[in-house]
């Protein structure tokens, strides 16, 4: 059923597509749309047709996100597969606010609010898959822009084995998450995966025996025994303000789905300081500029360096596709890069039907571990630069971000393309 699905929609899309055009030229009234008496018309109208026809083909796709964007004569919607947007269709812009309010209505939006962005939530059932999505609306100069991220739906998490860490990395982390009491932070840019590194981590440390909640904004996986706020900055609940509430909840786990401010960081420093384990990310480029970016949000230096049990860097890199991948020597820039003194066979990315054209086909995370030492502690205390502090975290066998994607080169699994790409900032 699942490859009827996928290989039929595309053709069923194009018919949609065309009914809700004609629709709209007869100008057939859409109040239909948002009366609760007419629900076998609202299954049959066209243009919700067309909008789970968008949901079914990106989810097909494995796409993380869709993107339906409004222009003068028509308007574009692109969907983001393995990192990169790539064309879905395009329809006529006469549909565009219908297409926007059957979304906005399932979400939960208010649909007469065209000027402000907006967010809401939604579900849907594909192929006996329930599939959650967060909606997220923009006013534009042609109409709202919307944007679908698609989220894991299942109560399953993945294990720490399944994030695609090397096995030296592995073994640095799981020693981190053995550590009762402190703070462990996972960085890295929008999209990296750092919430899924999380709940990979709180998979693995919650037992029954110990009561685990998280602040998150929002709560992207819902997880069994495990308690989960959602933070709403508009009613008051804000990161700060829920965890301060956590801390008179006898927790032993927290998780605090990102440290946006001061205060956040501050009141999350001293839970792990007082005998919590803290999980929670940041935006940062390295492992390394982590420390110094806390102490300059306000945090006092040795409060970090006292509570800090690890940090873990991570991106996400594109994976070449198998079919198509072409076998090529490394140049001298390539080598530099490499780290190697002469010529190695590596792979570059070609493009086919399976990897529509671009050459790669899923994506693997790639990590940088730093662990808190005596040696470490001193240096943070004394407020030392980023580059001491990812000096002697070479020296104790930190291994950098692009050590683990150079390693994934030479193994085939990535380009150099990618190499570049993901680590040539840090």
């Amino acid at each position: 059923m699942r490859a009827i699905g996928r290989f039929y929609s595309a053709g069923v899309t194009e018919t949609i597509v065309e009914e809700a055009t004609k629709e709209k030229e007869e100008q057939v009234s859409l109040d239909d749309l948002v009366t609760e008496a007419s629900n076998d018309r609202i299954d049959n109208a066209p243009i919700v047709k067309l909008a789970n026809a968008i949901i079914e083909n990106s989810f097909r796709k494995e796409a993380t996100d869709i993107h339906i964007e409004p222009f003068a004569t028509e308007t574009k919607i692109r969907i983001r597969v393995n990192g990169d947007l790539i064309e879905l269709m395009r329809i006529s812009a006469a549909l565009h606010v219908a297409l926007v309010t059957r979304f906005k209505i399932l979400s939960g939006m208010n649909i007469a609010e065209k000027r402000i962005p907006q967010d809401g939530r939604m579900s849907q059932t594909i192929d006996g898959t329930v599939v959650d999505l967060r909606v997220s609306n923009l006013p534009m100069v042609y109409g709202e822009k919307v944007v679908l991220r698609i989220l894991a739906s299942d109560d399953s998490v993945r294990r720490i084995q399944d994030l695609g860490m090397t096995d030296y990395n592995y073994e640095r982390f799981v020693s981190c998450l053995k550590v009762p009491q402190g703070v462990i932070l996972v960085t890295g840019p929008t999209g990296s995966g750092k919430s899924t590194t999380l709940y990979a981590a709180l998979g693995e440390i919650a037992k029954p025996n110990l009561n685990v909640i998280t602040v998150e904004d929002p709560v992207e996986k819902k997880i069994r025994d495990i308690n989960q706020c959602q933070i709403n900055e508009k009613a008051g609940m804000t990161f700060d303000a829920a965890l301060r509430s956590i801390l008179r909840q006898d927790p032993d786990i927290i998780m605090v789905g990102e440290m946006r401010d001061a205060e956040t960081a501050s009141i999350a420093i001293r839970a792990a300081i007082t005998g919590h384990l803290v999980l929670s990310t940041l935006h940062t480029n390295d492992a390394a500029s982590t420390v110094t970016r806390l102490v300059d949000m306000g945090v006092v230096a040795y409060m970090v360096a006292t509570s800090l049990i690890g940090i873990v860097a991570q991106r996400l890199t594109k994976k070449l596709c198998n079919d198509c991948k072409k076998l090529t020597m490394s140049k001298e820039f390539d080598n530099e890069l490499l780290g190697v003194d002469h010529s190695i066979e590596v792979y570059e990315a070609v493009g086919c039907h399976k990897c529509n054209d671009t050459g790669y086909r899923g994506r693997t995370a790639i990590h940088e571990i730093l662990l808190s030492t005596p040696e470490m502690m001193a240096l943070i205390t004394r407020e030392a630069k980023a580059d001491e502090i990812s000096a002697l975290a070479r020296e104790q066998g930190c291994k950098l971000l692009r050590d683990n994607c150079a390693e994934l080169v030479m193994k085939g699994v990535t380009s150099v393309e990618e190499l570049i790409r993901v680590t040539y900032a840090v």
